[in-house]
């Protein structure tokens, strides 16, 4: 993949504790969960081979919309958990996890600054 889809920065004790890849004729999966204590990270990239991604719902929970590098991520909060949201190409993307809206946010400044 050449497209900068993951973060780089995490926050201060979190490791990766699982790698998970799924393929299917439409679409390829890519999890990877990084873990602090009993406190779980989790990425999820979707790569749609034959069709474009699914349309990203603005539902209940939506905090804010932000931009960095000219996508744009959907923060939403659900009880203790917050996540980003976001299509790039034949990509959608999850940022999920206990993370601070500044922590999420520091995470996406992350994927393309490398």
């Amino acid at each position: 993949v050449d497209t900068a889809l993951a973060p780089t920065w995490f926050p201060s004790g979190y490791s990766l504790s699982n790698i998970f890849v799924e393929e299917s004729p439409l679409q390829r999966t890519y999890r990877a969960t990084y873990q602090c204590g009993e406190t779980l990270l989790k990425i999820s990239i979707h790569e749609y081979v034959e069709s474009d991604p699914k349309f990203i719902e603005q539902g209940e929970g939506l905090i804010e919309t932000y931009d960095a590098a000219g996508i744009k991520y959907y923060l939403f909060a659900n009880n203790d958990k917050t996540q980003a949201v976001w299509i790039n190409g034949p990509f959608e993307c999850q940022i999920s996890g206990k993370l601070t809206i500044d922590e999420l946010k520091t995470m996406i400044d992350s994927i393309t600054k490398g």
